[in-house]
């Protein structure tokens, strides 16, 4: 995968997937600390264009039946030609959305409330708690409902600083 690199190109999903593959793999069967999710799981679940997710069964092959035990749950999302993620905190029922160069994200957000929603209705067959959703600012002083994620410095890094983010 990080043979894929070539100077002046971006990060591929495949250099993304390939790091998370490795993380997942440094958690052990006792200490299941984080789950990191490849890229092709948001890909296959929302429609940029149209801004709407739908849900499929087959996602819940990419993760697993135990996904809500994890401590952390790492979502990258690749945006039309900018790399973001999503953190997902089950036990504190939060999620953030990331993003080192656009503001917002909510819609993101929200698309990842419905898909775990419907997940502890259909795998856990239970009705959790209501979803914190937390949007980005660049700001040093976010409200309650905001992450304050540092902004990049160029326009071009998004995907270096997503696997940095990853890996923390």
């Amino acid at each position: 995968a990080i043979e894929s690199l070539q100077q002046g190109e971006w990060i591929s999903s495949t250099v993304i997937d390939r790091y998370s593959q490795l993380l997942n793999q440094r958690q052990s069967e006792d200490n299941r600390r984080g789950f990191y999710m490849p890229t092709q799981f948001f890909q296959r679940f929302y429609d940029h264009s149209t801004q709407t997710h739908a849900l499929h069964p087959s996602l819940y092959d990419i993760h697993g039946p135990r996904l809500l035990e994890h401590e952390f749950i790492f979502v990258p999302i690749n945006r039309p030609l900018h790399w973001a993620s999503i953190a997902v905190y089950p036990r504190q029922r939060e999620i953030h959305y990331m993003d080192t160069y656009y503001f917002g994200g909510e819609q993101y957000a929200k698309a990842m409330a419905v898909y775990l929603t419907q997940y502890e209705r259909d795998i856990e067959q239970s009705e959790g708690r209501k979803w914190i959703i937390k949007g980005t600012t660049h700001s040093t002083m976010p409200t309650r409902d905001q992450v304050s994620i540092p902004r990049q410095i160029g326009g071009d890094d998004c995907g270096v600083v997503v696997s940095i983010v990853t890996g923390k």
